[in-house]
């Protein structure tokens, strides 16, 4: 049966409001977004580097298709920096990108990627204080229980395990002994007292360093005059 011309003209319309919505929304979908290809990971290695260092990012992604655009963010730029996106390719599962220290006393930031309005992705970056010079006049460590300091400038620990610190003097303190100042850039976190005294005829000196509250990374720096040397201390979170 023919139908008239003005039902078969309505029934052309109908079809073309249902296809054009469609291919509208199949051909403008924003780059990794409903492509099924999920940001699995961002990852930075190695994840601790000196102030004046550099690392590699990657992302990855479940399987490879399109290309897929991961916006990338660091928490704090006065820490590190990184590139405001890089591209996993349409044959590839991750992509690399550099990630740049930029402080000279150290610290520890978060690194957030993400890709259209999936959950971000993150992972932390440290960047250790700078080595005490063999000739400088002050030099701290901390340690853990009876374990001998560590040669690197980060001491990593459980939250709660209890940490001391020593400072160390290039020679023997004068008759009237030495005040050595002592900070934490994290008093909320991490206390230190204000000072620690070294004795005349002595060059080191212990203190207790006092976990308060829970904080990835902080840094304890003891100063003598113009003399400065610092420490990252590290805390993981405690099992369960």
């Amino acid at each position: 049966m023919d139908l008239p011309r003005s039902t078969r003209r309505i029934g052309l319309l109908c079809l073309l409001f249902a296809v054009v919505p469609l291919v509208l929304a199949l051909r403008f979908v924003p780059p990794g977004a409903a492509t099924g290809m999920t940001l699995s990971s961002v990852s930075v290695n190695p994840n601790i580097i000196p102030v004046n260092g550099t690392t590699t990012g990657t992302v990855k992604r479940s399987t490879s298709g399109a290309n897929t655009v991961v916006n990338l963010r660091s928490g704090n730029t006065a820490i590190a920096t990184v590139p405001s996106r890089v591209t996993i390719y349409s044959k590839s599962t991750s992509a690399s990108f550099t990630v740049s220290a930029a402080t000279p006393v150290g610290g520890c930031t978060w690194i957030r990627a993400q890709s259209g309005t999936e959950d971000p992705r993150l992972t932390t970056l440290f960047v250790a204080p700078p080595y005490t010079p063999s000739r400088s006049a002050v030099r701290l460590d901390l340690a853990s229980g009876s374990a001998a300091p560590p040669a690197l400038t980060t001491l990593h620990v459980p939250f709660g395990v209890k940490v001391s610190g020593t400072v160390t003097l290039s020679s023997p303190a004068g008759a009237r002994g030495v005040s050595v100042s002592l900070v934490s850039n994290i008093p909320s976190s991490i206390e230190v007292p204000p000072s620690v005294f070294i004795p005349a005829g002595k060059n080191s000196a212990s203190f207790s360093v006092n976990q308060k509250n829970f904080a990835e990374c902080s840094i304890v720096t003891a100063i003598l005059g113009l003399s400065r040397s610092s420490k990252m201390l590290i805390l993981l979170p405690m099992d369960g």
